[in-house]
């Protein structure tokens, strides 16, 4: 736990407590890093697997773009975040628009 001989023996109760309630903490924070470390290794094998045994004209699987929020967000990170995914939508949709004026074109419309 980190305590001494001496301060078992020597001091009070309440420190062994401490040093006890304190050694748990550590072992849940390291336990969940071990368990986060094993989501994002998973997902990596996920990808790779995924990837070497899919057909060859199929879309790539991708590595995840960002960490796993493991904090609640912001209101001001939510709403940056939407942006974000709105501006991507709104760049596929005209990508699509552009390419069926690029169709219409070439069909003579």
């Amino acid at each position: 736990m980190g305590m001494t001989y001496e301060q078992f023996w020597e001091q009070s109760p309440y420190l062994a407590e401490a040093y006890w309630k304190a050694y748990r903490l550590r072992r849940e924070v390291e336990n969940e890093n071990a368990w986060l470390a094993g989501l994002y290794m998973y997902d990596a094998f996920a990808v790779v697997l995924a990837n070497a045994f899919s057909k060859k004209a199929a879309k790539k699987h991708q590595y995840m773009e960002r960490p796993i929020d493991i904090f609640p967000l912001s209101e001001k990170e939510k709403k940056r975040r939407e942006q974000e995914e709105f501006k991507k939508i709104d760049a596929a949709l005209q990508a699509i628009r552009d390419a069926q004026q690029r169709e219409k074109r070439k069909q003579g419309g």
